[in-house]
């Protein structure tokens, strides 16, 4: 674990864990913005279509909200790694029947080149290395693999209101869509860029389809392959 932005939010999650049993308040989310993401995250995995026998990490799995939508799209091989002890106690009274292990997720336990896919969703906020994440996630995973990984979208209009109103969270952490675009394309290929759109209650029946852009997006998924055996 890098530095006290990580230790802060483990401290954070474990005690959601211990009060919480919804998915969403033990991942720090509201339920909408948990749904919105999910729902991208299944749009995505099913246009894939990848076999159903492949190997998947998610890596900082929280409750395995992901994990257990992979379970029932079919998906066997699924490993669920988090930093917190509590958080996967919780995500295994939700479905025993995945692997989950505890783990840095700077320093994964496994091989290189071992994983089809990778999974990194509602990690970027709560870390202070996104460069050593990226390297170690791609290190695990196989040439040819798909990565998805996510953030919290800096230039966000209503975040920046919030900002100057100061009635943000100052433990979260987020970053410039095209700045991290530059960071994945050191290391991966990049298939694809979803904006994710949630918005607040007075304005969420404005058309979203005038909304996805970069001004209105809150989170961001990079869809990614690796090129290369390193």
């Amino acid at each position: 674990m890098k530095g006290s932005l990580e230790k802060i939010w483990q401290e954070r999650f474990s005690r959601f864990a211990e009060r919480y049993n919804e998915d969403y308040l033990i991942a720090g989310w509201s339920q909408r913005g948990l749904n919105e993401r999910l729902k991208k995250y299944i749009e995505i995995i099913q246009a894939l279509n990848l076999s159903k026998n492949i190997k998947i990490l998610d890596a900082g799995c929280g409750p395995a909200t992901y994990c257990r939508a992979l379970k029932e799209l079919g998906y066997q091989n699924i490993i669920g790694v988090d930093y917190s002890w509590s958080v996967l106690k919780k995500a295994k009274e939700k479905n025993y029947e995945i692997e989950y292990i505890n783990a840095d997720i700077y320093y994964l336990p496994f091989k290189q080149n071992l994983f089809d896919h990778v999974i990194c969703i509602g990690v970027l906020q709560s870390i202070t290395n996104e460069e050593s994440l990226i390297s170690e996630l791609k290190r695990v995973l196989k040439p040819g693999g798909i990565l998805l990984i996510a953030i919290l979208n800096e230039d966000e209009i209503y975040y920046k209101i919030k900002k100057r109103k100061k009635t943000f969270l100052s433990e979260v952490r987020r970053y410039s869509i095209a700045n991290f675009k530059r960071k994945l394309e050191q290391h991966f290929k990049i298939l694809k860029i979803e904006y994710i759109v949630i918005l607040p209650n007075i304005i969420k029946w404005f058309p979203r389809f005038f909304l996805k852009n970069r001004w209105f997006a809150h989170s961001v998924f990079y869809l990614c392959s690796k090129e290369d055996a390193s």
